[in-house]
C-alpha cells in the first residue's frame, strides 16, 4: 500500500464510522475496489422516514395535550377565582382515637355527638381536632391541569432540541413520571376528600405510596432493554404502592357512598373510570418490559394519551357536577 493513498482511506474509514454504514475494505495496493459508501442503504432511508414520522406524531400529540391541558387549568382558574364556580373546600384535620375507661364517665369524656363503640369494657370514640386548613378542589384541579400542560410543553421542547432520530428516552421518561408524582398526588387527593378522607396523616400517606409508584415507574422505564430483573424488580414495587392507595380509596368510598342509595353517579364514574385509567399506566409499562419494547415514541404516545384522559375526565366530571352546582 502506497503512502500517498493512506490519508485517502483513513478519511473514508472516518466517513464510514459517522454514518454507521459498513466499511468495505479494498483489496491491491492501493487501487482497490471502488465502493460507494455516501449513499444510504434503501432499507436505512425506509427506516429513517418512518422515525420522522413517529418524531412529528409524537410532537403533534403533545402539541394537543399541552394545549388542551394548559387551556383547561386557564379556563378553570379564571371560573374558581372570579366566582363563576364555587370554590368548594374540604377540611385537612386531625383524627385521634381514644378510649373510655371502665367507671369512668362517658358525658365528661366524649366530645357531643361523637360516634362511639364499645370493645371489652371499654367505650372507643374518636376526636376530630381542625388544624385551620382547607383543601380547595378548583384551585386543585386548575392545579394539576396546568402543571401538565407545562410539562409537555417542556417535553416537546426537549424532543425538539435533541431532534429526530435521536429520542432521549431517559430523560423524556424522569420528566414524564416526576410531573405524574405531582399531578396524581394532586388527583389522588381531590378523590380522596370527597371520600371523606380528610385526615392530614392518611393524605400524606396516599401522597407518599403515589409518589413511590412514580419514582419506580422511572426506575422500570430506564432499565428496559438493560436490566430486566431491575425492571421487574421497580414495576412490582410500584405495583404494591399503588394497589395500597387505591385499598384506601375504595374502602372510604364503600364506607361514605357505596352503601348509600343516594350515592350521585359522577362519585362512581371518578372512582372507577380514574382507577381504570391510574391502571392503564402500569399495563403499558408490564407489556414494554414483557417484550423488551423499546420503541420509546410509542410507549410514550401512549403514556400522553392516558395522562390527557384521566386529567381530562376528573378535571371536567367534578367541575360539571360539583363546582357549578350553586347549591
Amino acid at each position: 500500500m502506497s503512502t500517498a493513498s493512506q490519508p485517502y482511506i483513513r478519511i473514508k474509514v472516518l466517513k464510514n464510522t459517522f454514518y454507521k454504514g459498513p466499511v468495505l475494505a479494498g483489496g491491491g495496493t492501493g487501487g482497490g475496489a471502488e465502493t460507494k459508501t455516501d449513499e444510504e442503504p434503501e432499507e436505512s432511508k425506509g427506516e429513517s422516514g418512518a422515525n420522522v414520522a413517529n418524531y412529528y406524531k409524537t410532537i403533534l400529540l403533545q402539541i394537543v395535550c399541552a394545549t388542551l391541558l394548559s387551556l383547561s387549568g386557564l379556563i378553570i382558574l379564571i371560573m374558581v377565582s372570579t366566582g363563576a364556580f364555587k370554590e368548594l373546600r374540604f377540611p385537612i384535620v386531625t383524627t385521634t382515637p381514644s378510649a373510655v375507661a371502665p367507671g369512668a364517665t362517658e358525658g365528661e369524656v366524649v366530645p357531643q355527638g361523637a360516634p362511639t363503640t364499645t370493645f371489652r369494657d371499654m367505650t372507643l370514640f374518636s376526636k376530630i381536632s381542625d388544624t385551620g386548613g382547607s383543601i380547595s378542589v378548583g384551585y386543585s384541579i386548575a392545579a394539576f391541569c396546568l402543571i401538565s400542560g407545562m410539562a409537555e410543553f417542556a417535553a416537546m421542547g426537549v424532543m425538539s432540541y435533541y431532534s429526530n432520530p435521536h429520542f432521549p428516552g431517559e430523560i423524556i421518561y424522569t420528566m414524564r413520571f416526576l410531573e405524574y408524582s405531582v399531578t396524581a398526588s394532586i388527583m389522588q387527593v381531590v378523590i380522596c376528600v370527597q371520600l371523606g378522607i380528610w385526615d392530614w396523616r392518611a393524605l400524606l400517606g396516599i401522597v407518599g405510596l403515589t409518589i413511590t409508584c412514580m419514582l419506580c415507574g422511572i426506575i422500570g422505564e430506564r432499565n428496559v432493554g438493560k436490566d430486566p430483573t431491575t425492571a421487574w424488580l421497580a414495576f412490582g414495587t410500584g405495583c404494591v404502592a399503588f394497589c395500597f392507595t387505591w385499598v384506601q380509596v375504595f374502602a372510604n368510598f364503600y364506607d361514605t357512598w357505596a352503601q348509600n342509595a343516594d350515592a350521585p353517579a359522577f362519585i362512581w364514574a371518578i372512582v372507577f373510570v380514574e382507577f381504570f385509567l391510574f391502571a392503564l399506566f402500569g399495563v403499558v409499562q408490564f407489556f414494554q418490559i414483557l417484550g423488551d419494547n423499546r420503541d420509546h415514541e410509542e410507549v410514550t404516545r401512549q403514556y400522553i394519551v392516558l395522562s390527557i384522559a384521566s386529567k381530562m375526565v376528573l378535571a371536567w366530571v367534578v367541575v360539571s357536577q360539583v363546582l357549578a352546582n350553586k347549591t
